[in-house]
């Protein structure tokens, strides 16, 4: 909750893993305005960039993430993605979207995001391009149809660090990556011999 106006920092947060290592996020800037106050059309559209970790290993899969946050009615947005250089698309991943709308006083604010899992090919400062997202504002109308105006918001650079992998051990022929087991019963509850 925004309690007084300005601009804020908050974070980063950093979490403690079993292993003793330690990850830390990216602060995130948040602008607070005096209630009531409308705001001015270039910032009634943002759009933020990222990818959902700063660094990975060369070969893990990453997730960028393009949000628009409007706070004008808007019926969609279509990106326009940087060329994603020493990164390509999962082979067996799609591309996801998500809307909300978060109600407030002063006029809702809706929220698309969208996130591309990509693959990295290449190594070192991987840090992309800003993505542009070509936004479909709704305009006041009479009638069925509402007419649309095209507005274009461009995001930030998005950085990722891309580590090459170290060399295996002799005889080493198993996986590198992160791996999730999960296991689960038909039932709860069964008699003898079932």
């Amino acid at each position: 909750q925004g309690l007084e106006v300005g601009e804020h920092t908050l974070g980063p947060v950093t979490l403690a893993l079993v292993d003793g290592s330690t990850l830390v996020s990216q602060p995130i800037r948040l602008r607070v305005q005096a209630r009531g106050t409308t705001p001015r059309s270039e910032e009634a559209l943002s759009v933020t960039t990222s990818f959902s970790e700063p660094e990975i290993w060369e070969g893990a899969v990453v997730t960028y993430q393009a949000e628009l946050t409007a706070r004008l009615p808007v019926q969609d947005v279509g990106w326009r993605y940087p060329e994603f250089e020493g990164l390509q698309r999962a082979p067996h991943g799609d591309e996801t979207r998500t809307r909300s709308t978060v109600g407030d006083p002063d006029g809702d604010i809706t929220v698309i995001t969208t996130a591309v899992p990509l693959v990295a090919t290449g190594t070192g400062d991987r840090t992309q391009s800003p993505a542009v997202g070509r936004v479909s504002v709704l305009q006041r109308g009479r009638g069925i149809f509402q007419p649309t105006r095209h507005r274009n918001v461009v995001g930030q650079r998005a950085p990722l660090m891309v580590k090459p992998l170290p060399d295996a051990p002799d005889g080493f022929s198993g996986l590198v990556g992160r791996f999730q087991i999960f296991s689960q019963l038909g039932k709860q509850e069964v008699r003898v011999g079932e």
